[in-house]
């Protein structure tokens, strides 16, 4: 699937999350997102250090 139908499918369920007045739930997978992409970052830092020190 391209990319462009992705962002149209994830653009129309975060409109459906808020519209229906489930804002709370779209919060709380934003809040995952974020901490997911925080680990990611701080891992890939943090592992080529560890390489040096062996």
């Amino acid at each position: 699937m391209p990319l462009w139908a992705w962002a149209i499918i994830h653009s129309v369920a975060g409109f459906r999350l808020i519209w229906f007045g489930r804002y709370k739930i779209f919060e709380k997978v934003i809040t995952v997102l974020i901490g997911i992409m925080f680990l990611a970052v701080v891992s890939k830092e943090v592992k080529p250090e560890f390489r040096k020190m062996e």
